[in-house]
């Protein structure tokens, strides 16, 4: 199912993205990479994180959105993907959204 953003989504996809360590250690960074590996996991993390902004309603803003992804472990092992939870947080600056920032959900 294909989604497209409202004109105030799109303003928002125009916005910085911050990725938390945490978020970066288990979603993008996997020990034994190869750099297409590596390229896949950070464009997979990104993708999720907008279609996860372009599906909730504007007036779920105000919290964190949360989404998932399906990884390898960071580790390295080539067996077994686990589910990650992750939340999307529109961190505001002087009233005004300022960045997107992709977190780990808190357990």
């Amino acid at each position: 199912m294909q989604f497209y953003p409202s004109p105030d989504q799109a303003e928002l996809l125009k916005l910085p993205v911050i990725i938390s360590d945490a978020a970066w250690l288990q979603a993008v960074h996997i020990h034994d990479f190869m750099f297409d590996e590596l390229s896949s996991r950070l464009t997979a993390l990104i993708r999720n994180a907008y279609q996860a902004l372009i599906q909730t309603p504007t007036s779920g803003y105000n919290q964190p959105i949360s989404f998932a992804l399906l990884v390898l472990p960071a580790s390295g092992e080539r067996e077994g993907q686990v589910w990650l939870d992750l939340r999307l947080l529109i961190e505001p600056k002087g009233g005004v959204p300022n960045l997107l920032k992709i977190d780990v959900a808190s357990p």
